[in-house]
Parts: C-alpha cells; sequence; structure tokens
C-alpha cells in the first residue's frame, strides 16, 4: 500500500468510496488535505527512505508498514484481503483522509476505506499536528462502528457528543499532542 496526496484524477473513486457527487469531491481536493491510499507499490523503491515510510515528516509518499491490523472491516468498504486479491487493479484507491486546520486544531473532516487503509491514512493529519504542536480531533456518527474502532486504536479519546449529521448522533474525538506522542500501536505516553 502506498499514501499518496489526491489528485484531481481521483475524483470519482474517492467520490464513490466517499459516497459523495464527484464535483464536490473535486471541490474537497482543491480546498483540503487529501491523502488516499493505493494498493500496489513500485518495488523499485522499496529501498528509499522517502517512500517506503521511514520518513515519518514526508506524509507524501509512504508504503505498507506493519502494523498490526485485527481485520475488522468498515461497513459497505471492501475488506483488506478484498483489496489485496489479484484481480484488483494495482493503482485503486482503498481509502482517503481529509483534513485542515481551525483554531489551532488539525480537524480530520473526513476518512473511509479499509481498515489498514484507514489506520495508515490517520498518520498524516496526526504527523501535521505533532509537528506543528496541535492536537487532533474528528467527528463519527455514532453508529460507525469500525470508524470508531479505528481512531480508538489510534489513541483517541470522546470528548462528548458532536452535532447531529443528517440527523444522526455524532460523537466528538480528540487526540491531544500537546506534550505526548502515539506509539505505532495506538496508546499514548507522557513525556513531562
Amino acid at each position: 500500500m502506498q499514501i499518496r496526496d489526491a489528485l484531481e484524477s481521483d475524483a470519482e473513486a474517492l467520490a464513490s468510496l466517499a459516497d459523495r457527487p464527484v464535483e464536490a469531491t473535486r471541490d474537497m481536493i482543491h480546498e483540503r488535505s487529501v491523502r488516499v491510499a493505493i494498493t500496489g507499490v513500485d518495488e523499485g523503491c522499496r529501498n528509499d527512505p522517502d517512500v517506503d515510510g521511514h520518513n515519518m515528516n514526508d506524509p507524501r509518499s509512504e508504503t505498507e508498514d506493519h502494523m498490526e491490523d485485527p481485520g475488522m472491516e468498515t461497513k459497505g468498504e471492501r475488506s483488506d484481503a478484498d483489496a489485496s486479491n489479484s484481480d484488483a487493479r494495482s493503482d485503486e484507491i482503498v481509502g482517503f483522509v481529509t483534513f485542515d486546520v481551525r483554531t489551532g486544531v488539525v480537524h480530520v473532516t473526513d476518512f473511509n476505506g479499509t481498515q489498514k487503509a484507514m489506520k495508515r491514512l490517520l498518520k498524516s493529519p496526526q504527523r501535521f499536528a505533532q509537528n506543528e504542536g496541535m492536537d487532533v480531533e474528528t467527528v463519527i456518527q455514532n453508529d460507525e462502528h469500525n470508524r470508531i474502532d479505528v481512531i480508538e486504536f489510534l489513541g483517541f479519546d470522546s470528548i462528548g457528543d458532536g452535532p447531529r449529521f443528517q440527523g444522526r448522533p455524532t460523537t466528538r474525538f480528540r487526540l491531544e499532542l500537546n506534550g505526548k506522542t502515539s506509539d505505532p500501536n495506538g496508546s499514548n505516553s507522557s513525556h513531562d
């Protein structure tokens, strides 16, 4: 799996994954930071630290890490096993994350995909926030248990009710990074 910045040419695939109109997805790509996870890796780049994820300060292009994955599947999405089937295109988008910064907080405005892809993708806003001395927040509908499982795995804590979205209740989650770092397994540790 490779993580990269979204391109306008990704709009149709992202629209399908995000369940939104293609034009709204193009606007999202233009207005926010958007990263996508794609299947396949150029084998010639395996030893390049900027491509295989060793350079943690460059979220533009990362490949698969060795994070434990409980194998959960997102409701309505394909499993990680499905994404790696031999009939899958080598450049198929299997996840995305969008984020922006408001009032000194990195806001993850949307994310979806396979469990493995979402875990990898959420590292981008987390790294950005950590480098800028900010925290990360997101709001998730209460019935989206697989997405909640992912962010809780990464160390996000529930901080209360969020706004209703399309009449459905939501929960606001926050990952505090000011003075804390998050390890690859999702737990936080203080550095006092």
